[in-house]
C-alpha cells in the first residue's frame, strides 16, 4: 500500500514540475527557455494540440506573465498540429524559428504572415495546409525544411526570399495550385521532388546560383511549357523533368560547363558523354548523341514521333516510359543495348523495328505496351532471355505479327514465349537456329514454314502451340530438341523433307501430338526410313506424297497448270525454290512440290 501511495506522490510531483514550466496566456500555452525567453507550445499531447482554437490566431512578439515580460522567439514543433479550425495566423516579429510540423494539417488555414525576424521554417511546418492561398517567405529566412509546404494544394502564389539557400525535399510537393515560381539567386540546390506534382505550374525561373537539380525535382509538372537551365547548374539527376507532358522548350544557357542544348535540339545533353538526359515533345536528337539516358523522355505523353539517329548506341532504362502518344519506333542499327522498361507503358505503340546490332534487351523493355501489334526483328547477335519473365515482350498478348529480317540467323530463347495471339511469323532466308522455348505457348500460330537454311530447332521451341495445324521441315534441318512440338494437339499435317537418319531428335519431340490423325508427308525416297525411325514411326499416317524435283513436267493436254500457291493459299507468281509449293491444275487437282535450287 505504501508503494502505491509513493507512486501517486511521484506522479503528482512530476505533473507539478511540468506545469511550473508552462503556462497559458490569452489562450496559448508557453514554455520558458534557458535563454530567458519563451516559446509557444502545444496544450495537448496528441493532435489537435489545442481543442478550442478557431478563426484568427495571433502569436505576439512578447507576453507578460506574473508581472514579467518575455520575448516569444519560437513556435514549438507540433504546436498547432491538427488545429483544423484555424483560418489565419499572424506571427510576431520576435519569432526566429517555426518548428517542425508546427501547423501540420491546419486545413482551414488560408493566410499566414511570416515576419522578417524568422530565419528557419522547419520540416513539414505547414504540410497539409491545403487551404493556404498565398505565401511570402521573407528575406530573413535562410533555411526551409523538407516537406515544409507539402500538400498546400490551393497555394496559388509564393514569393521566396533572397536568402534561402536551398529548396529541400518535397518542399512544395503537390502544390497543384501554384502557377509560377521564382527560385532566388541565393539558392544552390533544388531537392528531391521539391515541386513534384505541381501540375498547375506554368513557369519557373531557376536562379543563377543553383548548382544541383535533384531526382524528380519537377516530376509531374505537366503544365510547365518551357525551362531554361542556367550555366551555374552542374548536376541534374535523372527524372528531374519526368512526366512534364506540356514541355515544349528546353534550353541550357550558353557557357554551361556540363550540359548543352546543341543545335537547338530542345533537350539537355551531357556534353562530355554525349548523353541526352532530358527531352520533350519538340526534341530533335542530334546525330552526335551516343546514348539516351534513363527516363530521358519519361512521361512525355505528347511525344508522337521521334527519329533516333544512327549515332545512338544505348537506350537507358525507362527512357520512353509512359510516352503514350508514340505509335511506332525504329531502333537504328547502331543501338547495341536497350535497358529494362525502356518503353514501358507506351500504350499507343503499334509497331516496333529492332535494329541488327542489338546484343542485349533488358527485361520488360516493352512492358504494358498494350497496343503493340507488329514487331520486326533484325537483331543478328542478341543474347538469350533466361525465361519468359525476362522477355522484352512479356505479356504483350496483342502482338499478332512477328517478322524476322533476312540477316537473322538465330532466334533467342524465350523471345516470343507466351505471346498467344501471334498468328503470323515470317522467318528470314538466313535463319539457322531457333533457340529453346522461343515460341513456347504461342497458341495463335497455325502454320510454320521455314527456309532451307534452318539447321536446329531448340528444346520446347514450339511447346504448347495448341493452334498449330501444319509444319514444314526443310531438307536442311538436322536437329530438333526435346519436346520441341510437345502439346501441339491440333497438328494435322507435317511435311518433312530430310532423311530421318540425318536428323537428331531429343526426347518426346512430338509428345501429345495426335499421331493417329496427323498426317506425316515425306518424300518417296525416305518413306521406308520414316516408317522405321524412332519417334517418326509412331505416326499412323505416313504418306510419300512429297516431291523434290527440278521443275514440274505435266501433260499439257490434261495437266495444264492453273497457278502456284504457298501453304497458306497465297498465290505466287512462280514457285519458290527450297520451299514447299502447291501446284494447282485446271482440272481441279493439286500437288505439293519442293523446287530444288
Amino acid at each position: 500500500m505504501k508503494r502505491i501511495i509513493s507512486l501517486f506522490a511521484l506522479i503528482a510531483v512530476l505533473t507539478t514540475a511540468t506545469s511550473a514550466d508552462s503556462f497559458m496566456v490569452d489562450g496559448l500555452c508557453y514554455r520558458k527557455s534557458s535563454s530567458g525567453t519563451v516559446y509557444v507550445t502545444w496544450q495537448n499531447s496528441y493532435p489537435p494540440r489545442y481543442t478550442s482554437l478557431k478563426g484568427a490566431v495571433n502569436i505576439p512578439p512578447s507576453i507578460t506573465y506574473n508581472g514579467k515580460s518575455y520575448n516569444v522567439t519560437l513556435i514549438d514543433a507540433n504546436c498547432f498540429n491538427g488545429c483544423n479550425e484555424i483560418t489565419s495566423v499572424t506571427i510576431g516579429n520576435a519569432i526566429k524559428s517555426i518548428g517542425s510540423s508546427a501547423f501540420y494539417g491546419c486545413s482551414a488555414l488560408t493566410s499566414v504572415s511570416i515576419p522578417n525576424s524568422v530565419t528557419t521554417i522547419d520540416v513539414s511546418a505547414f504540410s497539409g495546409c491545403c487551404g493556404l492561398k498565398n505565401l511570402t517567405i521573407p528575406n530573413s529566412v535562410t533555411s526551409i525544411g523538407n516537406y515544409a509546404f507539402n500538400g498546400c494544394s490551393e497555394l496559388a502564389s509564393v514569393s521566396i526570399g533572397n536568402s534561402v539557400t536551398a529548396i529541400g525535399e518535397r518542399t512544395f510537393y503537390y502544390c497543384s495550385g501554384l502557377t509560377s515560381v521564382e527560385i532566388p539567386n541565393s539558392a544552390s540546390f533544388i531537392g528531391y521532388e521539391a515541386f513534384g506534382y505541381c501540375n498547375g505550374l506554368k513557369s519557373v525561373s531557376i536562379g543563377n546560383s543553383v548548382t544541383s537539380i535533384n531526382h524528380n525535382a519537377f516530376y509531374g509538372c505537366n503544365g510547365l511549357t518551357s525551362v531554361t537551365i542556367p550555366k551555374s547548374v552542374t548536376s541534374i539527376s535523372s527524372r528531374a523533368f519526368s512526366h512534364c507532358s506540356g514541355l515544349r522548350s528546353i534550353v541550357v544557357e550558353s557557357g554551361n560547363p556540363k550540359y548543352d542544348s546543341r543545335n537547338n535540339c530542345n533537350a539537355i545533353i551531357n556534353t562530355s558523354e554525349n548523353q541526352l538526359i532530358s527531352g520533350c515533345k519538340n526534341t530533335v536528337i542530334p546525330n552526335s548523341v551516343t546514348s539516351i539516358g534513363a527516363s530521358a523522355f519519361e512521361g512525355c505523353s505528347s511525344l508522337t514521333s521521334l527519329t533516333i539517329p544512327n549515332s545512338v548506341n544505348t537506350i537507358g532504362s525507362s527512357a520512353f516510359d509512359s510516352c503514350s502518344g508514340l505509335t511506332s519506333i525504329e531502333i537504328p542499327n547502331s543501338v547495341t543495348e536497350i535497358f529494362y522498361e525502356a518503353f514501358n507503358r507506351c500504350t499507343g505503340l503499334t509497331s516496333v523495328t529492332i535494329g541488327n546490332s542489338i546484343t542485349k534487351i533488358g527485361s520488360d523493355a516493352f512492358l504494358n505496351c498494350s497496343g503493340l501489334r507488329t514487331v520486326t526483328w533484325n537483331a543478328k547477335n542478341c543474347g538469350d532471355f533466361g525465361s519468359a519473365e525476362y522477355s522484352p515482350f512479356k505479356g504483350l498478348t496483342g502482338i499478332n505479327t512477328f517478322n524476322f529480317g533476312n540477316d537473322v540467323e538465330r532466334i533467342p530463347s524465350y523471345l516470343c514465349a507466351g505471346l498467344n495471339n501471334i498468328n503470323s511469323v515470317s522467318f528470314g532466308n538466313a535463319l539457322k537456329s531457333i533457340s529453346n522455348s522461343a515460341f513456347e505457348g504461342c497458341r495463335g500460330l497455325t502454320g510454320l514454314e521455314f527456309s532451307n537454311s534452318l539447321n536446329s530447332i531448340g528444346q520446347k521451341a514450339f511447346y504448347n502451340c495448341r493452334g498449330l495445324l501444319s509444319i514444314t521441315f526443310p531438307n536442311s534441318v538436322s536437329n530438333i530438341g526435346m519436346q520441341a512440338f510437345a502439346h501441339c494437339t491440333d497438328l494435322d499435317d507435317i511435311h518433312s523433307y530430310p532423311n530421318p537418319a540425318n536428323v537428331t531428335l531429343g526426347d518426346d519431340v512430338f509428345y501429345e501430338v495426335p499421331k493417329y490423325t496427323c498426317v506425316l508427308h515425306v518424300t518417296p525416297e525416305h518413306f521406308d526410313a520414316y516408317k522405321k525411325a524412332s519417334q517418326w514411326k509412331t505416326f499412323l499416317n505416313i504418306i510419300d506424297d512429297l516431291a523434290g524435283v527440278e521443275g514440274v513436267e505435266v501433260d499439257a493436254a490434261t495437266k495444264e497448270i492453273e497457278g502456284y500457291y504457298d501453304l497458306k493459299g497465297v498465290r505466287l507468281n512462280e514457285p519458290v525454290c527450297g520451299q514447299v509449293n502447291i501446284v494447282r491444275y485446271k482440272d481441279g487437282t493439286s500437288q505439293k512440290i519442293i523446287m530444288k535450287e
